[in-house]
């Protein structure tokens, strides 16, 4: 199962809701794998901070357009959902935002 780029259009509670729901619907085989992607970047990188500042003033300037877009890492909502992360990969390696996060039922 995948979900891929709207857990940053959401508010806490609805992301945390969402993934319950995803977890429930996996099955309980170990094969059985939840796929999260979202919008990310890693300000500890150059061009991770540019991106950020970037969607942040773009945020600020047409928030009807651009408001959710920000980076979010589903991490700790995906274990309070009841999920155990099993890898957490950034796309590609340089700076574009992207996190993908494989999770199974605990």
């Amino acid at each position: 199962m995948t979900c891929s780029y709207l857990l940053h259009l959401l508010d806490r509670a609805e992301r945390v809701e969402v993934l319950a729901e995803a977890r429930r619907l996996l099955r309980p085989e170990a094969s059985s794998r939840l796929i999260v992607v979202t919008v990310w970047s890693d300000e500890r990188r150059p061009g991770g901070r540019l991106i950020s500042g970037a969607l942040r003033l773009a945020a600020r300037a047409r928030p009807t357009v651009w408001g959710g877009l920000r980076p979010h890492d589903p991490g700790a909502e995906l274990t309070i959902a009841g999920c155990s992360l099993t890898r957490r990969i950034v796309l590609p390696r340089h700076d574009y935002p992207s996190l993908v996060i494989a999770a199974t039922r605990r």
